[in-house]
């Protein structure tokens, strides 16, 4: 049997073999509705590539957009926490000068810090004129060295 399949091909004319795939090829043509069908499969391929590239941008700038909002609000966050720590550090300011003027007043109201505080004006007065007697003597002796 072998030896028969041996026969069978050796009988061929040698390059029949390729002579007949040859003739095949080129009996196969492609027809317009196969070059169609490859051509959208291309164009389909193609789209599905531009579509994932355009799906991808638009999901990287949409996270660009979100974290650039989320550091926009931080932020902003942080602006309103420190405009109203500087509020309240003014406000106490505020109110401990306010509460400093009320002890002052508070205090120059007290009957015994009038009473020292005319004593003090009263020596005051009387300073003032041993000072005024100080200078009409010196005033005295100047004059006197000059006219001598």
């Amino acid at each position: 049997m072998i030896k028969a399949a041996i026969c069978g091909i050796c009988r061929d004319v040698p390059g029949a073999f390729e002579a007949r795939k040859v003739a095949m090829i080129q009996q196969k043509q492609w027809s317009s509705e196969e070059a169609t069908v490859l051509e959208v499969r291309q164009r389909s391929a193609l789209s599905l590539d531009a579509a994932l590239c355009a799906s991808v941008e638009c999901y990287e700038a949409e996270v660009a957009r979100s974290v650039d909002v989320a550091e926009v609000l931080t932020v902003q966050a942080e602006s309103e926490l420190h405009h109203l720590q500087n509020e309240m550090l003014r406000s106490a300011a505020q109110q401990s000068e306010d509460d400093l003027l009320q002890a002052a007043l508070d205090a120059s109201m007290d009957p015994a810090a009038l009473a020292l505080s005319a004593d003090g004006l009263h020596q005051g007065m009387y300073m003032e004129g041993a000072f005024d007697e100080e200078d009409e003597a010196m005033q005295q002796a100047i004059q006197m060295s000059m006219m001598q």
